[in-house]
């Protein structure tokens, strides 16, 4: 019997999951907020306001506590090397075990650091009126996803 990164479903739950770590890390779209009179789109890269237009703004350039961006910016890194080596991972046909290793805890770094920063934008920051966005729910799961393959 094949073993689960070696099966069909397991290669395109890679593929997939590489690309949703991407986006979610670049997308300002894990929470949204419409107070102050305009709509803020927030993600792991920095904040998106939009009130007479719309500007992109990272975490480094707002007030918001060092912890918030710094948790922001593991997680946007975190994502990238969780999202190659899920490719690379893919593209072997017979992947050895220090690549499966590495593939791993990298995976539950980006679970940690994806934590991290909703623990401290959502809960401890007092970042108040924000909704929950499609990227908070599908960066988790991808990287979820390729953790689980490389179990």
């Amino acid at each position: 019997m094949a073993s689960l990164h070696e099966t069909r479903g397991a290669r395109l739950l890679l593929y997939l999951s590489a690309v949703a770590l991407i986006l979610t890390a670049l997308m300002r779209a894990w929470f949204t907020s419409n107070a102050g009179g305009g709509h803020s789109s927030i993600g792991l890269w920095g904040i998106e306001v939009c009130a007479n237009g719309c500007a992109g703004i990272r975490w480094d350039n707002t007030r918001v506590g060092d912890e918030v961006y710094i948790a922001g910016y593991l997680a946007v890194a975190a994502s990238f090397v969780t999202a190659a080596l899920a490719l690379l991972l893919a593209y072997q046909k017979t992947p050895s075990a220090m690549l499966l290793k590495r593939t791993k805890h990298a995976a539950l770094l980006t679970l940690g650091a994806m934590a991290a920063f909703f623990a401290f934008t959502f809960v401890f920051d007092g970042l108040y009126g924000l909704s929950p966005n499609w990227a908070l729910f599908v960066g988790p799961a991808a990287a979820f996803g390729v953790y689980r393959v490389a179990r």
